[in-house]
């Protein structure tokens, strides 16, 4: 088996877990508060909708896979962010103002938001009051910037590192083909972070969900990483950590 081979059977295999998760998430909706249910599933949903496309695109549009990588990173960090603490409170942060910047562009460019859409958004205008960011910053969710949550959950170079060079790949710039046709150190470096890296802070958040609603139990091995020879060995719950 081919090494691309090898990171897309990667990217299948934690594919199968958020989709596990998601589905036991489903199934015990009435257990779980609504709210903190509904930004999770959506969440757990965008990520495994990525994933499909890089499933699809890696072995051969890999530099289109890193437009998906970055929003996977970034669902991966609010899911973190969320359920390190204040669970159900960022949860309702995050729905509030994701309802309000819909509301806000719909007035802005004259465009008609669906009717159903509209009657759930009018059930939940009650949360408007509740809303509470933890900073000040009124462009985001929860009033922090994405490289505050970043390193909020103590990550210190991964805004730099991941999410601005990731982020790069999202507009469009001459630098980026030149970067891809080269296939130098740099390519292989953000191989890395798409097929291993990212993978594994996909499992963190999975397991960041499980630590409040335990939902599955899984460990995955990697081979070759974090380098060559070596074996890295990570569990999404805290019966397998042990092992």
């Amino acid at each position: 088996m081919s090494k691309k081979d090898i990171d897309i059977e990667n990217v299948k295999r934690i594919k199968e877990a958020v989709d596990f998760q998601l589905f036991e998430l489903i199934k015990r909706r009435k257990e779980f508060d609504e709210t903190l249910f509904q930004v999770t599933a959506f969440m757990l949903e965008n990520i495994s909708d990525s994933m499909a496309a890089i499933i699809t695109l890696g072995k051969n549009h890999f530099k289109s896979s890193l437009i998906l990588a970055r929003n996977i990173l970034e669902d991966s960090i609010n899911l973190q962010y969320i359920y390190k603490s204040d669970s159900e409170r960022k949860a309702l942060n995050h729905m509030v103002f994701s309802q309000k910047e819909l509301l806000k562009r719909a007035n802005e460019y004259g465009y008609e938001i669906p009717t159903d859409l509209q009657k759930r958004i009018l059930k939940n205008q009650i949360k408007v009051n509740l809303y509470n960011p933890s900073g000040l910053r009124k462009n985001y969710w929860d009033g922090l910037s994405i490289r505050e949550i970043i390193e909020s959950l103590g990550y210190k170079r991964m805004y730099s590192d991941w999410y601005v060079r990731l982020s790069s790949y999202i507009h469009s710039q001459y630098k980026n083909k030149i970067d891809i046709d080269s296939n130098g150190p740099y390519v292989t470096f953000l191989r890395e972070l798409l097929f291993r890296s990212l993978m594994i802070n996909i499992l963190q958040s999975l397991k960041s969900i499980n630590g409040k609603l335990e939902l599955i139990e899984g460990a995955f091995i990697f081979n070759d990483y974090p380098e060559k020879g070596s074996t890295f060995f990570f569990s999404i719950d805290k019966q397998n950590e042990q092992l």
